[in-house]
């Protein structure tokens, strides 16, 4: 099999422009898969609970305790609801609640990041 200049040119170019496809492929859909991390919403939760707990039963609470304590408690779920799609939005991945997943050790924990940033919004 005697090949010439022509055709080795046209393979060289044939393999060059297959090679392309194959990368761009292999770029797209490796693009385009979400990115998974977890979030500990009990842990939050309980942490905000705390909060409320420990303002009602100190020793003598006010009224002005009490009411605080009341907006605390409505407060806390539009809070935490800001702080996850929040931290989705920064992140650009999809928050799974990390009791839900079977290995949440594989993945990042946004945890104690949503947990400071509750504590900036008082």
């Amino acid at each position: 099999m005697n090949l010439g200049l022509r055709d080795v040119v046209l393979i060289s170019i044939s393999v060059f422009i297959s090679l392309i496809f194959l990368v761009g492929n292999n770029w797209l859909l490796s693009s385009h898969q979400p990115r998974y991390a977890v979030i500990d919403l009990l842990d939050i939760y309980n942490d905000e609970q705390k909060k409320f707990v420990d303002l009602i039963l100190k020793k003598e609470p006010t009224d002005q305790d009490r009411t605080k304590a009341l907006n605390m408690v409505e407060d806390s779920s539009k809070r935490i609801d800001g702080v996850v799609k929040a931290i989705t939005k920064e992140c650009g991945c999809i928050l799974l609640n990390r009791n839900a997943v079977i290995n949440p050790e594989a993945l990042r924990d946004y945890t104690q990041e949503a947990k400071m940033r509750m504590t900036e919004k008082r």
